[in-house]
């Protein structure tokens, strides 16, 4: 059975397991030390569970849970979201190391105050959590599209049943990711954040957000660029009237799917998708 322990969050602890995640995702060369003393370290909220898996002194595994406060079906809450499962198969162990780093984060996450896990999975990982937990609510998958201009958003006062909460502190935080030159547009009494992609020419909508949400330092964008990539789900947006398309399936190698858990006594599940907002912004791909 693998041994799960928090993880080591000195210099050289961060270096070891930013190593093994780019061992196990070769495609996410950010990975590095850097990124997980900003994304663990420096985030401004808690709770924190940081979780290695070791089979006697191999790391053979990693998870963490980070604070995520979000207004559910009304109501402000805080809940972690789960991100870098890595524990890839091992054979001779009596237990997964995904299972059981799953279980350690939970239990760990709710006597520290959490209410709900949520994560943003790909279709693979969202069918094993499924299988081992089948309390899992598959909320649905992340709409994708691309287009030009800002989406429209509808004047539409439906209630929204998950909506990730944002102040000045922690979004100056999340705007702060290293190698990441996020940029702003002025749009409508507010900002429209704009991410890089790995395709030139084309930038994310990572979200709009009110004016004295965003840093003063953040620059303007000066020339808007006109491919825009928009992975999410909004309950505001009017895509009858925007000018975006969605992105065929054969072009979406590993769609990614909102994953929810209550962690309470009340069996609390979010239900219809098209009520919930995930932003680009809410969670750590881009």
């Amino acid at each position: 059975m693998p041994r799960i322990e928090p993880m080591d969050t000195s210099s050289k602890g961060l270096e070891d397991v930013a190593k093994f995640l780019r061992e196990v995702f070769p495609q996410a060369r950010y990975l590095d030390a850097e990124f997980l003393n900003w994304l663990y370290m420096q985030c401004p909220m808690e709770p924190r569970v940081l979780l290695n898996a070791y089979d006697r002194e191999n790391l053979i595994g990693h998870m963490a849970f980070l604070p995520y406060p979000a207004n559910v079906q009304g109501k402000k809450d805080l809940g972690v979201l789960g991100v870098h499962l890595a524990a890839p198969r091992r054979p001779g162990l009596s237990r997964s190391p995904a299972v059981e780093l799953y279980t350690e984060g939970m239990k760990q996450s709710r006597l520290a105050g959490a209410n709900f896990l949520c994560g943003v999975t790909n279709a693979r990982s969202s069918r094993f959590t499924k299988r081992a937990f089948p309390l899992f609510e598959e909320v649905g998958p992340l709409a994708a599209r691309i287009g030009i201009l800002a989406p429209n958003l509808s004047r539409s006062t439906r209630e929204v049943s998950f909506d990730r909460i944002w102040n000045n502190e922690s979004l100056a935080w999340r705007l702060a990711r290293p190698g990441r030159p996020y940029r702003l547009e002025r749009s409508r009494g507010g900002f429209r954040v704009h991410g890089p992609t790995h395709r030139a020419g084309i930038k994310v909508e990572m979200g709009y957000f009110p004016t004295d949400l965003v840093p003063p330092d953040l620059p303007d964008v000066h020339r808007p660029h006109p491919l825009r990539l928009w992975l999410g789900l909004e309950p505001r947006v009017n895509w009858s009237r925007s000018l975006y398309l969605p992105i065929p399936q054969r072009f979406r190698p590993s769609p990614l799917v909102f994953m929810f858990l209550d962690l309470t006594d009340q069996g609390r599940v979010l239900g219809d998708a098209s009520r919930v907002r995930i932003r680009a912004l809410d969670f750590d791909a881009f």
